[in-house]
């Protein structure tokens, strides 16, 4: 169709769907202005004297299927300067004067969103196109969340949608969302006017497939194994895809490559390949690869031992990668592959533990325990007694000491120092139980033991735990010594998560003293030292600790929305309380709310509820704090 715009520049869109070789280019884009070849001279040539004095812009649509003729847009470029091209494609042109834009998917609401969701482009479009097979479709509350899945499951891509949107008549949207994420071949439909090729997602991918290399076939399928995105040294060791590969597939609008330079699929696109890795009968092959490089990177990043100085740029690459990880995982235990599954469990135990990830690291840990009845005495100490630790954050006592108690036995039997850890987490155990006598003795015991083996480093962590004895026993004086000397071993060895718990037991001490501004603002460095290191136990305790400074400065609205807040974000982690810490916030919130009116209680507290952790983290920093009103 052409049209006229002002200022006489002329505009076409030309559809290459019909035509499969770029022979007919020529022929299709004349069609397309109404130009009509005379004599015998070359229709090319004629095409491009008719162009050669006007301006106009040509969208040349589905050009992938027709590169070879690109050279005609360059001679076109050259011989017309006022003709412009607006080309797509799912493969760029490799031409000099070539722009790139690639166009994502429609924006989609967050996962679980109900509210605003019609305003979305992408929930509109498969509203209408939902209307157009049943009229009668309406979008109620219950399906608002699975609308919303499909919307994120196709990436915003409007096929996907159009192709989901088909199916309303005869599937509720949880069953559509449920049906695509089992399968592909899912996303189809039989619209008789549509080119074969758009009928389904399968007909769209094929028709890529069909124009790569068997290297870059090998390649696609084989990269279809990672997951949440993979770097250029990872995709070369595990799966052999070189960077000219990488390049190619980007060109063919297969691959992305983000802003901190990594790679990754559309997660659609990943299932099609990773369907042809299953064609090709590589994929217990390529995963196994996989794993294999994911445990590598693990046992090279992670830190000696379980606890001790973390370094921030290796914890966020291992959250980068946790998707990967969790697959290797999960592939190691499903295959029984029990040595490297307990290797890589092991090795991904301290990032759980600063994370505060209790739960997820106990389910991994409960399902190695199966796998460690044939691995080495060393192996099932470890795994036992990491176990025993995750139970203990999450207030599970019973399964934690028995877990612990055997962990230790083994460890000295093996002459292993990990024992005097073992012994520190058994009086931590007693000391989450009320047992101060007897945490104290433990945490005595492991803290001698760590200085006669001239594991001087992991004292500090003892004289943390016997600190906060001290605090509960009420020896105010004996609790800050303990703290303040743990410091300077803290701060040699760059253990934040370390630093951050000890600044707030001594905020909790300076409190209970009476500077409250003083113990504001240990909480406040305590928090700071935690966010950097994304220690999200250590995160809610300074939270917890500022809303009780709060209180105790008489700012009852700032507490009460600090307490809300921190009590939110303790029950997403699993971390349980112990019962002295417990006795504290009980008591000081029943206190706020004593002395607000039970309206700005309830509101403050439900606005603390809504932050998030870094929004929680952001209001508990800043000057702002209310009245006592």
């Amino acid at each position: 169709m052409l049209t006229n715009n002002y200022s006489g520049f002329l505009s076409s869109c030309v559809s290459l769907a019909p035509i499969s070789s770029a022979e007919f280019l020529v022929s299709v884009v004349s069609g397309a202005l109404r130009f009509a070849f005379y004599g015998p001279q070359d229709p090319r040539v004629q095409l491009l004297n008719y162009l050669g004095d006007r301006q106009m812009l040509l969208v040349m649509d589905n050009f992938e299927h027709v590169l070879e003729g690109a050279g005609f847009l360059a001679e076109c470029l050259t011989s017309a300067p006022g003709v412009k091209f607006l080309v797509t494609s799912r493969e760029r042109l490799n031409l000099l004067g070539e722009w790139l834009f690639e166009v994502e998917g429609m924006s989609v609401p967050e996962r679980g969103q109900t509210e605003g969701t019609e305003d979305y482009s992408v929930v509109q479009l498969f509203l209408q196109s939902a209307r157009r097979v049943w009229a009668g479709f309406t979008l109620s509350e219950t399906e608002k969340p699975h609308v919303v899945r499909i919307c994120q499951l196709v990436g915003g891509m409007p096929l996907g949608i159009e192709l989901a949107a088909a199916h309303v008549r005869t599937l509720a949207c949880r069953e559509i969302a449920v049906e695509i994420e089992h399968s592909l071949s899912f996303l189809a439909a039989s619209f008789r006017d549509a080119p074969e090729r758009r009928r389904s997602l399968r007909a769209t991918f094929d028709h890529s497939w069909k124009f790569l290399s068997e290297e870059e076939r090998r390649a696609f399928r084989n990269l279809s194994v990672f997951r949440g995105g993979f770097g250029r040294e990872a995709a070369e060791q595990a799966t052999g895809a070189s960077l000219l590969l990488l390049s190619a597939l980007m060109d063919k609008s297969l691959l992305r490559r983000n802003a901190q330079g990594r790679y990754d699929m559309h997660e659609l696109v990943r299932q099609y390949a990773l369907d042809k890795l299953s064609e090709a009968g590589e994929t217990e092959t390529l995963r196994r690869r996989h794993r294999d490089w994911y445990l590598e990177f693990a046992e090279r990043a992670a830190p000696a031992g379980l606890w001790g100085s973390v370094n921030v740029a290796v914890l966020n690459q291992f959250e980068t990668e946790r998707d990967n990880l969790r697959a290797a995982l999960e592939w190691s235990m499903q295959h029984g592959e029990a040595e490297e599954g307990l290797r890589l469990t092991r090795a991904l135990v301290w990032f759980w533990y600063v994370r505060s990830d209790f739960a997820e690291g106990w389910q991994w840990l409960e399902r190695a325990l199966t796998l460690s009845m044939g691995a080495s005495a060393a192996i099932r100490a470890d795994v036992m007694h990491r176990a025993g630790v995750m139970a203990l954050q999450q207030g599970d006592y019973e399964r934690a000491v028995p877990l612990l108690k055997a962990a230790l036995e083994l460890f000295l039997e093996l002459g292993d120092p990990e024992a005097e850890w073992a012994i520190l987490d058994l009086g931590l155990i007693a000391f989450y139980q009320g047992d101060h006598e007897q945490a104290a003795t433990l945490m005595q015991e492991s803290l001698d033991l760590f200085q006669a083996g001239g594991h001087g480093e992991h004292s500090a962590s003892a004289r943390i735990y016997l600190g906060l004895v001290a605090y509960y026993r009420g020896d105010y004086e004996q609790a800050s010594a303990l703290l303040q000397a743990s410091l300077p071993t803290l701060r040699e060895i760059d253990d934040g998560v370390g630093i951050a718990r000890a600044l707030h037991g001594l905020g909790m001490v300076t409190r209970r003293q009476g500077d409250y501004a003083r113990a504001q603002a240990l909480f406040a460095e305590g928090l700071t030292t935690a966010r950097e290191r994304g220690a999200r136990l250590e995160i809610v305790q300074c939270l917890e600790g500022l809303a009780g400074a709060a209180y105790a400065q008489r700012q009852l609205r700032r507490a009460a929305r600090l307490f809300g807040a921190a009590g939110t974000l303790r029950r997403t982690i699993g971390a349980a309380l112990s019962p002295g810490a417990r006795v504290d916030y009980e008591r000081d919130v029943a206190a706020v709310r004593a002395q607000l009116d039970e309206k700005t209680f309830a509101m403050e507290w439900a606005e603390g509820q809504a932050l998030t952790m870094e929004q929680a983290m952001e209001y508990a920093l800043s000057g702002e704090h209310g009245s006592a009103e």
